[in-house]
């Protein structure tokens, strides 16, 4: 799913050209579940905080829904992720804003952090985009080494529906960790931890078996629009983390005295769940934006946010949700699929990480 540091080089020579993204079950009803949530819900009044390798400004593709963000890296570098995270939820959300909080560096080409200096967590990040009123905030990678707990425990003070991905890194000398290794942020309580699956809907083989995945979104190739105005592939958790968190935006906009515990329970009350309602590999199931929004119960004038609270929204095993209308062509789980080797989109070599807190480089492509 990621290309490696050493190979990129010759990655970007020989891999084949994007392909056209054809249909795939899980895109058309995905797709047709967003339509349908757009009919009622744009993201009006909601702002989402992309944690990553910040956005592109002044870009056509977003128009005016950019605002003034923040770095906490130096050199810059080229905001490709981010800006492809970006451009997704604009998509999907059209009238919510974007804040860009850049604590990872892409690097001055596709595929190259060699030069980037400075590397924040997301720690640094967190606290300044709920300081500044993030109604959703993503994060766009996995890390390990790191204590994010007091910052999760802030932003969702401050009303944020925080989204992570769960996924498995790996580290120098490429061998894969256990897949039950907890990561951050998506370990703290309170987290809308993102499984990742493919175009069929089954669990990507980088996906981790905690408790942490609370609702599943497919990573496979997408077309976004990039910082130079043309458009991209990107795959993995990016993809997945902002499918997940342009259905948080709507949902908030629909119902904007909704707190986080409440959105992430409307996820996944809503996702179209695995056979037995709830698996680690995919956590609730598949994302239904369009049910989502009917998932939120209605609330009173005496009725507040629990916000901290430990009991509103415990770690460990999250909580049992009566399961909705599971289809097991559109959202298939075989039996097999937990311990077997699942076929990837793109490329399959490891980037090394340069330091216990340090991600993994995204993966992303340009378009011919």
């Amino acid at each position: 799913m990621l290309i490696s540091l050493a190979a990129s080089v010759a990655a970007l020579t020989l891999l084949a050209p994007a392909p056209v993204l054809a249909a795939a079950p899980v895109d058309d009803d995905l797709r047709a579940s967003f339509e349908k949530a757009r009919r009622s819900s744009r993201g009006k009044g909601v702002t989402v905080a992309v944690l990553g390798s910040g956005v592109a400004r002044d870009l056509p593709a977003l128009g005016d829904r950019v605002l003034p963000g923040k770095s906490f890296v130096k050199p810059h570098g080229r905001p490709v992720h981010g800006t492809l995270m970006a451009s997704m939820i604009h998509s999907l959300a059209p009238e919510a804003k974007i804040l860009p909080v850049q604590i990872t560096c892409d690097g001055g080409a596709p595929l190259d952090v060699t030069h980037c200096g400075g590397v924040g967590t997301p720690s640094d990040g967190l606290r300044w985009a709920a300081e500044k009123g993030a109604d959703v905030i993503v994060v766009s990678r996995a890390w390990r080494g790191i204590d994010s707990g007091r910052e999760i425990s802030y932003a969702l003070s401050k009303g944020a529906v925080v989204v992570a991905p769960n996924v498995r890194l790996r580290p120098s000398g490429g061998s894969l960790p256990g897949r039950r290794e907890p990561v951050v942020p998506a370990r703290d309580p309170g987290v809308v931890g993102v499984a990742v699956v493919d175009a069929q809907g089954r669990p990507d083989r980088d996906s981790a078996l905690t408790s942490a995945s609370l609702v599943a979104a497919p990573g496979h190739r997408r077309a976004a629009t990039g910082p130079d105005g043309r458009t991209w592939t990107f795959w993995g958790e990016g993809p997945a983390v902002s499918l997940v968190a342009a259905a948080a935006a709507l949902v908030r906009s629909e119902h904007p005295d909704a707190g986080p515990a409440e959105v992430a329970a409307a996820l996944a009350a809503s996702a179209r769940h695995p056979k037995g309602g709830y698996d680690p590999s995919v956590g609730f199931g598949l994302i239904d934006p369009a049910a989502a929004l009917r998932a939120v119960p209605e609330r009173t004038s005496t009725e507040t946010e629990a916000g901290l609270d430990p009991a509103s929204f415990p770690a460990g095993e999250p909580p049992v949700i009566a399961a909705v209308g599971h289809r097991p062509v559109a959202f298939a789980v075989p039996a097999g699929a937990l311990g077997g080797g699942l076929v990837l989109l793109g490329a399959a070599a490891v980037l090394g990480r340069r330091g216990r807190t340090r991600p993994e480089a995204p993966a992303v492509e340009p378009a011919p």
